[in-house]
């Protein structure tokens, strides 16, 4: 499989780059920081690079007919509506760790226990990151649709407020809690990377995918439906 690593100078991208060129069956087609050239010739494209490229990134994709998978966050609304629309697979995710994939399911599944009490999402970086709060911090608070999100906890907290708490740490791989109070108990779902590798193995574990895809938009839960196989997923 040839790839393109888009945003290879980046933390995510260094780590993707190291383990394609350690993978036989993978190629480094192109390593890339900005959007300036063909992407003809590559099986897919793997984007952990900024807001400001994504589009012409997108683009080029399109152009190529190459399938995109994209970790970039801070997106506007308007390039979801870009990738939802394109005629190529596409996969985007706030974020590529199985353990919040697994997190994720099982906050889905089970969201309708679990609308009551006092919920926190605490989630820390490190101090270079610039979304606050995180892609992931949010989607993770989109299971809980019965409660209104506050960044920080508010004057005069009330049940119905999902308090996220976002810190930043020198040195961070990054964690989240979901810390959830049910009526006589306290249920915390809890994450930490210790690699960033972590999150390029779910990023190509989500090119291995996507490239057997039709056109259509897919997320990294796309991955973990019944019909995959355990080859594919660990």
């Amino acid at each position: 499989m040839k790839i393109i690593v888009m945003g290879a100078s980046g933390k995510v991208g260094k780590a993707l780059v190291s383990q394609i060129k350690q993978d036989q069956d993978l190629t480094l087609y192109k390593a890339l920081n900005r959007p300036n050239e063909s992407f003809d010739g590559a099986d897919v494209v793997i984007d952990f690079s900024n807001a400001s490229c994504f589009r012409k990134t997108l683009e080029l994709c399109c152009e190529s007919n190459t399938p995109l998978v994209s970790g970039t966050t801070a997106l506007a609304p308007e390039d979801s509506s870009l990738m939802k629309e394109a005629n190529i697979p596409i996969l985007h995710s706030t974020n590529f760790s199985i353990g919040i994939a697994l997190i994720k399911k099982f906050l889905k599944e089970e969201r309708l226990h679990l609308q009551k009490g006092y919920i926190d999402i605490i989630e820390t970086h490190d101090i270079s990151k610039v979304d606050t709060p995180s892609g992931t911090s949010l989607s993770l608070a989109e299971n809980f649709e019965q409660k209104n999100v506050s960044l920080g906890t508010p004057i005069a907290r009330g049940e119905e407020d999902l308090v996220i708490s976002s810190l930043r740490r020198k040195g961070s791989k990054g964690s989240h809690d979901v810390v959830i109070d049910l009526e006589d108990e306290t249920l915390t779902l809890s994450h930490m990377c210790h690699s960033r590798s972590a999150y390029a193995r779910g990023a190509l574990l989500s090119a291995k995918f996507i490239i057997t895809k039709e056109s259509g938009f897919y997320t990294f839960s796309s991955v973990f439906q019944p019909n995959q196989s355990c080859s594919l997923l660990f």
